[in-house]
């Protein structure tokens, strides 16, 4: 669908980032607005801008990621925008239903927006996250280079097991049901800790080598498909992964609150061991 939201002429100026912004939102926002019935429902809607004309080129409901990667922006646009409905943080720690918008044009300038539902925009200053990663590929650009260590991933597959299993079993869990639980190739033949902690440092695999196997098919902890870690740059691979879990340092505060003493203390014991070995 083609649309021309009436933008001034000099929405072809200069690409500086409080244009992008004004013009991603004037545009985003008359999508909405016109878009058809069978539109405005879903949570991210993607489109390319030329000049002053847009054009909804894809949308999603869940996942709404759908609606963007392995997207490659066609030569007829100079940009892409994604709108999508997004629960914002208040001061006080609540949410509140509202939505946020990314614009990048092919030189890189980005525009990142959020809106409560009923409120005008506010620029969010550095544009980070999966979507802006997504429009960024979109239109052939490298993402950001500041990634965590690989061993991250392991630690956050393993702790979200662990986490898993406490909340969902009337069991008590053991340090060997722990131990269990890590995601090793080969068992671990010791119940010592700083044995675990080695060991996943060992098996951990950098970020490039991840994505390779995970084109190929065969990365069993990576939860991107073939085509989709294809498209990927590597920082961005590496971000997609580790956002699939918590953060590492909220697993550790669950499970130092829902395990016992002792088991949380191994875990602990684990984990120091596994970030000593790349320190040593």
């Amino acid at each position: 669908m083609s649309i021309d939201p009436g933008a001034s002429s000099d929405a072809r100026s200069g690409p500086t980032t409080q244009r992008l912004a004004q013009v991603t939102f004037e545009r985003l926002q008359h999508i909405r607005q016109s878009s058809s019935h069978s539109l405005v429902g879903p949570s991210l809607i993607v489109a390319g801008f030329r000049g002053t004309r847009s054009e909804v080129i894809g949308h999603a409901f869940d996942p709404a990621h759908e609606a963007i990667f392995g997207l490659t922006l066609g030569p007829r646009f100079d940009g892409v925008g994604a709108f999508a409905r997004s629960a914002i943080a208040g001061a006080r720690g609540n949410f509140h239903d509202g939505w946020c918008a990314v614009g990048i044009n092919r030189a890189g300038t980005a525009a990142s927006l959020v809106a409560l539902d009923g409120h005008e925009p506010t620029e969010t200053g550095a544009a980070a996250g999966w979507l802006v990663d997504a429009c960024r590929r979109s239109v052939g650009l490298s993402t950001s280079r500041d990634v965590e260590h690989p061993l991250h991933l392991l630690l956050a597959v393993w702790l979200d097991r662990l986490l898993v299993e406490l909340t969902s079993s009337n069991r008590v869990m053991r340090w060997p049901d722990a131990i269990a639980l890590a995601p090793l190739s080969t068992a671990l033949g010791t119940c010592d800790p700083a044995a675990l902690g080695w060991a996943l440092a060992a098996q951990t695999r950098g970020w490039a080598a991840l994505r390779c196997d995970a084109i190929a098919g065969i990365a069993g902890n990576v939860p991107v498909s073939s085509t989709h870690a294809a498209w990927m740059d590597t920082p961005m691979f590496a971000r997609w992964c580790l956002g699939f879990f918590p953060d590492i340092g909220d697993l550790r505060n669950d499970l130092g609150f829902l395990a016992s003493t002792d088991l949380a203390s191994q875990i602990e014991r684990a984990i120091a061991a596994a970030f000593a070995a790349f320190v040593a």
